[in-house]
């Protein structure tokens, strides 16, 4: 199904969640899909103008259903130059 623009396609899907999860409010579904459409956005046009030469210090929690999907390097090796 193509719908015509961004807020339609907002409308819809906040239609979908809100079936899903009654209990929350469309006015709250609507700004979290807002939300995430602006980081996305943001992820998209960022251009770094410099690369980072310091050392990262990857803290990640050991006990929880994330932990093993992640890995030891939070799967980063599959995205990393």
């Amino acid at each position: 199904m193509k719908l015509p623009s961004l807020e339609a396609r907002s409308n819809k899907t906040a239609d979908l969640v809100q079936q899903a999860l009654p209990n929350v409010s469309r006015q709250d579904i609507l700004d979290a899909l807002n939300a995430f459409h602006m980081r996305l956005h943001m992820a998209d046009i960022y251009e770094p103008k410099s690369k980072y030469e310091g050392n990262a210090l990857l803290i990640k929690a050991s006990h929880n259903r994330s932990s093993k999907t992640l890995g030891e390097d939070y799967s980063l090796s599959n995205v990393s130059f």
